[in-house]
């Protein structure tokens, strides 16, 4: 958050429980850590109604969003993204109170990375590919397709190509973002059901396909091949998720619904790489 101007910090660190001073990246992970029995034993059964909003699930191969079919009810993640928005801005007393309105901004920072992972607009029959096991790497213990793209793929692209230091990970992404091409489309920075879309299109298109093009199906071994060709997009996706939701926040700030996201985005960036290597908590849905 070093990057924030400092009208823009007040207003996000009110929004933080005093404890974590300001630190949004503290919070990010807060949606996974209360649906795990694991971190929250006594409290996480009260939470479970939250995971279907993690995801949406399609029907297999079937490659659109459909929101009647995919989404009934607004319960999956592009109902949870609007919900949540709402929910930040909404005045205090009314609907909500200040505990609620912090919560909605950690789930919408955690939300935001979720959607930009292509798996959490899955499969209905690999369970968004929880139910695909297989190897990576040569790697002997077993691993599932959604945690092979949640994380080992991330951290041996950190471990290979960066040392595993986070920090110079985070200023080669950063230099992405600030290099880009000023064609990008802005409207698809702030429509949910393209960021779905675009998940759909990679899950169809790119994830299943092995090191020897062959479709990954009942299981999988890949490799040095699956790695390259999948690791710029992972790259490409971190980046998209720090520039939305830096937009996203802006536009949330009282009497700032206009501005473009110049200071915010680069500092969003490192909440995103955080939701990215959830591994460090040893949770992850």
């Amino acid at each position: 958050e070093t990057q924030l101007n400092s009208s823009e910090f007040d207003w996000l660190r009110a929004l933080v429980p005093w404890h974590h001073k300001g630190n949004l990246s503290a919070m990010a992970i807060w949606p996974d850590i209360i649906l795990n029995p694991n971190t929250n034993p006594i409290g996480y059964e009260n939470w479970l109604w939250t995971a279907e909003l993690h995801y949406i699930r399609i029907p297999d191969w079937n490659c659109s969003y459909i929101p009647e079919r995919d989404c009934p009810q607004d319960r999956c993640i592009e109902g949870a993204l609007k919900n949540y928005t709402k929910r930040i801005v909404a005045p205090l007393g009314g609907l909500i109170d200040e505990t609620q309105r912090q919560e909605a901004l950690f789930f919408l920072l955690h939300f935001v990375g979720d959607i930009h992972q292509p798996l959490h607009a899955g499969f209905i029959g690999d369970k968004g590919g929880t139910a695909l096991k297989g190897y990576f790497m040569g790697a002997t213990q077993q691993t599932d397709f959604h945690w092979l793209w949640d994380d080992d793929i991330l951290m041996y692209r950190l471990h290979k190509h960066f040392s595993s230091n986070v920090e110079h990970y985070f200023n080669y992404l950063y230099s992405l973002m600030i290099n880009q091409s000023s064609t990008i489309d802005m409207n698809s920075d702030k429509d949910y059901k393209t960021w779905i879309r675009e998940d759909i299109d990679i899950v169809c298109s790119q994830l299943y396909t092995d090191d020897n093009n062959q479709n990954i199906s009942g299981s999988f071994n890949l490799n040095q091949l699956y790695f390259e060709r999948n690791y710029p997009l992972i790259d490409k996706r971190i980046v998209q998720a720090g520039r939305r939701l830096g937009i996203l926040l802006r536009s949330l700030k009282p009497e700032q619904p206009n501005s473009s996201c110049i200071t915010l985005c680069s500092s969003t960036i490192a909440i995103i790489i955080i939701l990215s290597i959830q591994f460090i908590f040893g949770i992850g849905i």
